[in-house]
Parts: structure tokens; sequence; C-alpha cells
């Protein structure tokens, strides 16, 4: 396996330039930034969504459960006479 690995790796130093002559030009390079930065920004805005779904789907449950106590409370209020 390790042979095979070695074999990999010799291949694709061999293979590759010692020098590359090659830019990045200002169009690329802008093209890059631009991209990594809406990246982050979608992923955050993902998680952010994502966050509140669980929070208001948490909240829903605990909302519905403060109203079936205040519910039950109102009608044995009701029912005491004075």
């Amino acid at each position: 396996m390790f042979f095979l690995h070695a074999t990999y790796w010799m291949a694709f130093l061999l293979a590759t330039p010692a020098v590359a002559n090659a830019y990045i030009d200002p169009g690329t390079g802008s093209l890059i930034i631009q991209a990594t930065i809406a990246f982050i920004a979608g992923s955050l805005f993902f998680a952010k969504s994502i966050w509140r779904r669980l929070v208001s789907l948490f909240r829903h449950d605990l909302n519905k459960e403060n109203e079936s106590d205040g519910a039950s409370r109102n009608n044995k209020d009701q029912n005491i006479i004075p």
C-alpha cells in the first residue's frame, strides 16, 4: 500500500513543472475573492436561517405548553364561586 502511494506521489511530482510561468490576472483574482466572500456570506446566512428555524420550533412548543397551562388555570378560576 505504501509503495502504491509513493508511486502516485512520484508520478505527480515528475509530471508537474518545477517553474510555472503563469500568473493570475486581476479579473480572475477578483473573481476568486468575490466567490470566497459570497460563499462565506451564504454559509452564514444559511446557518442563521437553520438556527432560527430550530429556535422557533422549540419556542413554538413552549408557547403551546404555556397556553394550555393558562387555559386550564382560567377554567379552574371560573369554577370558584365567590
